[in-house]
C-alpha cells in the first residue's frame, strides 16, 4: 500500500556527510509515493532531496 501525497521531512546535521542515509531514505520514500523535502540550505547538498521553504516546511510536513 502507496502512501500517495505523503511528505517526509528532513534536518540534517550541517556538516557531517549523511548522504548514505539520506540514499536509504530516498530510495525507501520512492517505493512508497512519499516526497522527501528539506530546508534549501540542506537540499542543496543532498541530491534527490526537494527544497522547501523553512516555514512551508515547519507547518506541511508531519514528519521530521
Amino acid at each position: 500500500m502507496g502512501m500517495k501525497n505523503h511528505v517526509l521531512g528532513l534536518v540534517v546535521h550541517p556538516r557531517n556527510d549523511v548522504s548514505d542515509s539520506v540514499a536509504t531514505v530516498l530510495g525507501l520514500a520512492r517505493e512508497h509515493g512519499v516526497r522527501v523535502v528539506a530546508k534549501p540550505s540542506d537540499a542543496v547538498r543532498l541530491e534527490g532531496v526537494e527544497p522547501m521553504a523553512d516555514e512551508e516546511l515547519a507547518t506541511t510536513t508531519p514528519g521530521l
